[in-house]
């Protein structure tokens, strides 16, 4: 590969380009003429983004087209294309919602050359970019799901979305090429960046197959309330990727099922095998306890860049869902089904839902005393992973609410 011109990367360096040599290639590359590659550079040392500049960005070994007022896809995004492609059945249905570019879609169809892969956005400046990238016919307008042609309803096998999750008020301190020359409505995800991943959980089944999955980035830190608004709209949740590095995340939702036998929902294990947790689940069973906490930090375990799709983690609950409360044995006590979820700090778990534990606990005081020894112990440690794992009055929890149903009630 030629060097740069040393020039050419001494301006760019002065005017604050951290990767001065790469944009002098790309720069370089693409300018037909001495003239044009002269006003590409001007147009870059007043601050737009390269992308921009040059018509095109770099995604999953993808040349995308991208222009002025579009949304630039960024690498950290490949996790979600790459995963919809993971998920997708063949023959399946994919829509890359809110899709800017149309980046995510094209890696997918790359990908997967044997399913279908549709995209919407509201902005129409992202619909022509997308309609250059995919198919035109299959890249539509409009308002999330209201965009899409009634027929897909209930038949998309995966739905990838990058919907904008940046705080509003975090805006301001975007570098500039982002905040002055990307269109706002890709970057404002409302006050905690979660307002529109809250609008698609609200939408999502009715698009869904049964055996579907919601796929959204997020960072790290919304992954709790990304997941807190899947599961309240009846879709099962877990941490299908994350990088702790970059700080995003891809969290997942399933739609609950309620045509499934008793053998076949997913089991309740309270604490780890053993006495606890078979006094629990004879507390589940006398209808003593109905409420049960978790950790957020749960929703972490069992991938790191994700499993294969066949390896789910168990992530969190979701309202609606049903389950097996089972013992040490393995032998299934009663069914449950959750009817509520809460996400707090610990020092905010209320008087009534640690009494509603029925563990025998009378005060606050005494239900966090007996719950930091379980999430304290070494075994809590090593389940998460984390050697250096303590809980504190800022540690997040789930507060679950169950109901046991009725022994012969149909499960239909």
């Amino acid at each position: 590969m030629d060097a740069p011109d040393p020039t050419l990367v001494a301006r760019l360096r002065a005017a604050g380009s951290v990767f001065a040599e790469e944009e002098a290639r790309v720069l370089a590359a693409s300018a037909s003429t001495p003239a044009q590659l002269e006003g590409w550079t001007q147009r870059r040392l007043a601050g737009e983004p390269l992308e921009h500049v040059v018509g095109w960005a770099e995604f999953g070994g993808l040349k995308v087209a991208v222009g002025p007022g579009v949304f630039v896809p960024r690498a950290r995004t490949e996790a979600l294309a790459r995963r919809a492609a993971a998920l997708a059945p063949e023959g399946g249905t994919v829509l890359d919602l809110c899709c800017g570019s149309g980046a995510v879609g094209a890696l997918v169809a790359e990908l997967r050359s044997d399913v279908r892969v549709v995209a919407a956005d509201l902005d129409p400046a992202a619909v022509a970019c997308a309609r250059r990238n995919m198919p035109p016919g299959d890249v539509f307008e409009g308002a999330l799901f209201g965009a899409l042609p009634d027929d897909l309803r209930g038949r998309l096998d995966v739905v990838a979305v990058n919907a904008p999750y940046v705080p509003t008020d975090a805006i301001a301190s975007m570098p500039p090429e982002a905040r002055d020359h990307e269109p706002r409505l890709a970057l404002d995800g409302g006050a905690d960046g979660v307002d529109v991943h809250r609008r698609v959980a609200a939408q999502a089944r009715d698009w869904l197959a049964p055996s579907g999955r919601l796929l959204l980035e997020a960072s790290t830190s919304q992954v709790p309330w990304t997941a807190l608004a899947l599961a309240r709209h009846g879709l099962h949740p877990y941490v299908a990727d994350h990088d702790e590095e970059i700080g995003t995340a891809v969290v997942a939702g399933v739609p609950v099922r309620h045509d499934l036998a008793v053998a076949e929902l997913p089991p309740l294990e309270f604490a780890f095998s053993g006495p606890l947790r078979d006094r629990l689940a004879d507390l589940v069973v006398a209808g003593k306890k109905t409420t049960t906490t978790s950790l957020v930090a749960e929703l972490f375990v069992g991938q790191g860049h994700g499993p294969e799709p066949s390896e789910e983690p168990e992530g969190m609950p979701a309202v609606g869902e049903r389950w097996r409360v089972v013992d040490s044995a393995g032998a299934t006590r009663c069914v449950v089904e959750t009817v509520d979820l809460r996400i707090a700090p610990l020092s905010e778990v209320d008087l009534r839902h640690a009494l509603d534990e029925g563990e025998g606990d009378e005060t606050l005081a005494q239900w966090r005393a007996s719950h930091e020894g379980f999430w304290n112990s070494a075994d809590m440690r090593a389940y998460l992973g984390d050697d250096g794992f303590r809980v504190d009055d800022d540690t997040l929890v789930v507060m679950e609410r169950l109901r046991v149903l009725p022994e012969g009630q149909p499960l239909s």
